[in-house]
């Protein structure tokens, strides 16, 4: 689940970032627009993280549990627990 809250959270940065961006750029070349864009701003920069939370809580409520899964984590693990085996085999 630190995986999904991550990949959200980068997400969620990108998305008002290119949003920040776009609407100072608009109000640098002072396009009609960019008064729109700045209450848009403002109102997402509360919305998209409200919605995120609200995706990874109903996520969290309706993921299944499979007792066969592995993370990734601990295939790391065992990557390197294979390493240091083949390594000592080589050795002997």
């Amino acid at each position: 689940m630190k995986n999904g809250k991550r990949i959200c959270a980068i997400a969620g940065i990108v998305i008002l970032l290119l949003m920040y961006l776009l609407t100072l750029f608009a109000a640098i070349t002072a396009k009609p627009y960019a008064n729109g864009l700045f209450m848009a701003s403002a109102f997402c920069t509360v919305v998209i993280p409200i919605l995120i939370y609200g995706f990874l809580i109903v996520h969290q409520m309706f993921r299944k549990e499979d007792p066969n899964s592995v993370t990734l984590h601990e295939l790391r693990k065992q990557k390197r627990e294979l390493k240091k085996q083949e390594r000592k085999s080589k050795d002997s």
